[in-house]
């Protein structure tokens, strides 16, 4: 199926356009009979879904859709921010968890029936790091990613590792959850400047085609800890998120592109000339694990919505655009 990728004018007009496809598909399930009780939405931070949550806020307090119907799910979240303990971490300036209910849910009047993130602020970077040194590679977990890039950690399911089975239990939990739900009916993403959706970095693999599954089956986790790419961390530092690499974080949860890419809908927002390089590969180049966002391309029913400025280099290229 063609990817329907439209391009707008600004960021504005982006929030609205990508706002006027959550609520279109909110509003099609609360008028529908159910088969399931909730509409799963899958959420993404950063800049570019800012404007699309102000839309779905101003539609949701003028009661244009029902959001006690709306289960949420965000796509990943820091481990080792900053803090004593987990809540000063979970309350942290830079936490997703604080970044979701500054911009969607504390503006809502109605809340969701429920939302959900990954628990990275449950676990310190001293965690993870003496969980590992504690922990035998091949063994207990498997690193699995290109050389000087991210890293998928994998977690044995028969590790020993106390502490590992407690990081491993975080990750499996959130998996079951979605899927107590149903599964995700419209994941939003966007994209990092090399391309990773979430925090499935550029080098790790895909797992969706069994025959050539990498992984072995006792190590695989949906969801994953990452060690983040140093370019990653570096960017956070460049837009001013930390002051220094030393506390940007180097650990994160994240669902695996094997998980984003299983929900019934894909839309993918992107704002700036910054992602417009990443747009062109993971729009237009043949699908790879180099470039998470290249996985798009083979999802049945997934939109673009990017502005002019992240269309930049797709403009030139032959490509099948629609502009708004």
């Amino acid at each position: 199926m063609t990817l329907e990728t439209l391009v707008t004018t600004s960021k504005v007009q982006n929030g609205k356009i990508g706002g006027e496809i959550v609520v279109k598909a909110i509003q099609k399930f609360n008028l529908s009979s159910h088969i399931t009780d909730f509409f799963v939405l899958g959420l993404a931070t950063g800049s570019s879904p800012v404007t699309t949550y102000d839309y779905i806020v101003e539609t949701a307090n003028s009661g244009e859709i029902n959001i006690k119907e709306l289960v949420c799910f965000n796509l990943d979240e820091y481990i080792g921010l900053p803090g004593k303990n987990a809540e000063e971490r979970k309350n942290h300036k830079e936490s997703y968890w604080k970044f979701m209910n500054e911009n969607l849910y504390s503006r809502l009047k109605v809340k969701p029936h429920a939302s959900f993130i990954p628990k990275g602020f449950n676990f310190s970077t001293e965690d993870i790091d003496n969980a590992l040194k504690q922990s035998k590679e091949g063994v207990d977990y498997i690193k699995v990613g290109k050389e000087n890039k991210g890293k998928a950690i994998f977690i044995s399911q028969y590790t020993t590792c106390k502490d590992l089975i407690r990081i491993r239990k975080e990750m499996d939990d959130y998996s079951k959850l979605i899927e107590s739900y149903g599964g995700i009916d419209l994941q939003v993403i966007g994209t990092g400047i090399e391309g990773h959706v979430g925090f499935h970095e550029a080098g790790i693999p895909f797992i969706t085609n069994k025959e050539k599954n990498p992984i072995d089956a006792k190590f695989y986790t949906d969801v994953l800890l990452v060690e983040l790419d140093s370019s990653t961390r570096e960017k956070a530092c460049f837009d001013r998120h930390f002051s220094s690499l030393e506390e940007s974080p180097k650990y994160a949860f994240s669902m695996g592109n094997d998980l984003v890419f299983n929900a019934e809908k894909i839309l993918l927002l992107a704002n700036g000339e910054a992602k417009s390089r990443a747009i062109l590969e993971g729009l237009k180049l043949p699908v790879s694990q180099d470039i998470p966002l290249s996985k798009i391309q083979e999802h049945e029913d997934a939109t673009a919505v990017i502005d002019y400025s992240a269309a930049n280099y797709l403009i030139r290229a032959p490509y099948n655009l629609k502009f708004i």
